[in-house]
């Protein structure tokens, strides 16, 4: 199968670069990532430091005014369940809106803790993975402090 090349921006503590960086999940052999040559990760769920955020600011609407989007329960449910499913360490919700910050956690909490929990236990343990930010700046300082690394930020973009 050859899945096509992901493009996007990768940001380092010095800044964004000028070219997009290809990110592709068939990786060469004789590439290594992560210390792992392409034969050795044959899935995403062996790479170890793999985390995802969604951010709901800066979003650039369709007049191109940079905007606050708003949370889906949909982005949640299956963001989560995408990212439990390859191993994702974590899933980020970053929003700078409180009462979208409260809406989050308060779909976490029925699925982690509430009704849902019991009603179904799957889906449980892919929103514990969720944890709520205001900007991505945060995110990728909390991930810093988790790996002992800046991480690589790749950003996609729905526009054409």
């Amino acid at each position: 199968m050859n899945a096509g090349i992901v493009r996007g921006l990768v940001k380092t503590k010095q800044g964004w670069p000028v070219s997009p960086l290809p990110v592709c999940p068939n990786l060469p052999t004789d590439k290594p990532a992560n210390g792992l040559t392409g034969k050795q990760v044959n899935r995403l769920t062996d790479m170890p430091n793999l985390y995802v955020a969604l951010t709901h600011y800066p979003v650039v609407d369709k007049r191109g005014d940079i905007i606050n989007s708003a949370v889906t329960n949909l982005d949640l449910h299956d963001i989560s369940r995408a990212a439990k499913t390859y191993g994702v360490k974590s899933f980020y919700v970053a929003t700078r809106l409180v009462d979208q910050q409260d809406l989050v956690q308060k779909i976490i909490s029925h699925w982690t803790n509430g009704s849902g929990a019991v009603y179904n236990p799957a889906r449980r343990s892919a929103l514990e993975l969720i944890k709520v930010k205001s900007t991505i700046s945060e995110v990728a300082e909390e991930i810093e402090s988790i790996e002992n690394i800046y991480p690589k930020i790749v950003v996609t973009c729905a526009r054409r």
